[in-house]
């Protein structure tokens, strides 16, 4: 028997039945044969666990660029606001300051929404890095 955890969390039991010996069949065919299925269930096995860790893997960094992406929207959306809310009319000298940051806030969000991807294979070196 092989037991197979799934995603969520429940394991099951792969119970193989075993064909008996063919008429005519010498003991060393059957246990060629006998090798052979075992070796096609374990390589279906295998294709199996890599397929569901390329969709953990596809998750999980869809995850990451998801909250990246908000992340540089919230920022967009800050620097818009503050340059909307900011006028040179009601507030005076406040603006000489408030102003650039409403600017730089939304080029600083622009800039990482087109780095993002050189940014990410950055930090996943550093990480890499870092761990050995």
């Amino acid at each position: 028997m092989i037991r197979v955890t799934l995603a969520d969390g429940t394991a099951e039991l792969i119970e193989r039945e075993i064909e008996p010996r063919r008429p005519g069949e010498t003991l060393y065919d059957f246990m060629l044969r006998s090798a052979h299925e075992t070796t096609l269930e374990a390589r279906a096995l295998r294709a199996l666990l890599d397929a569901h860790v390329a969709s953990l893997r596809a998750e999980r960094a869809s995850v990451v660029r998801r909250r990246r992406a908000m992340l540089v929207g919230q920022s967009l959306i800050a620097g818009m606001v503050a340059s909307v809310l900011i006028r040179p009319d009601t507030i005076g000298d406040a603006c000489i300051i408030a102003m650039p940051v409403a600017v730089l806030t939304t080029g600083a969000s622009l800039v990482l929404s087109f780095f993002m991807p050189v940014l990410d294979q950055g930090f996943i070196r550093m990480a890499r890095r870092w761990r050995r």
